[in-house]
């Protein structure tokens, strides 16, 4: 099981490390999407940084992308930020930003976790 979820009060971490795989990330989501939490949940930050390689390509997170627009119908208003420097990932992450589009979840990559939990907590955000 290569991935570490981290609760932070209603708000989830998903630490991903050596090899991803779609079912590592299936699995992670179902475990999120399973808890009492989800409900209340505000944010999501999904990181790859630390992944040694993989095995996922299009097709994959097109499945996963699918099975998050369902669980978006639970909870309409959480933030997705997703982490990761390598440009193959990027693009991956990419394709399921755009079809999450279509949902009220706002989706984002960084290339730091800090810049990631930022966002998600709005810490940083100019005073409206």
């Amino acid at each position: 099981m290569p991935y570490k979820l981290k609760w932070i009060g209603n708000d989830v971490i998903t630490e991903f490390y050596d090899k991803l795989t779609v079912d590592d990330v299936i699995k992670a989501n179902q475990e999120v999407y399973g808890d009492q939490r989800l409900d209340a949940m505000r944010f999501q930050i999904a990181n790859f940084s630390t992944i040694s390689s993989y095995n996922v390509n299009e097709l994959d997170v097109k499945i996963v992308s699918t099975l998050d627009i369902k669980a978006s119908i639970w909870n309409r208003n959480v933030k997705i930020a997703s982490v990761t420097k390598d440009p193959v990932i990027f693009e991956l992450i990419n394709i399921y930003n755009n079809m999450l589009e279509e949902t009220n979840w706002r989706c984002q990559t960084f290339e730091t976790f800090d810049a990631a939990f930022n966002w998600c907590t709005n810490r940083n955000q100019p005073a409206s």
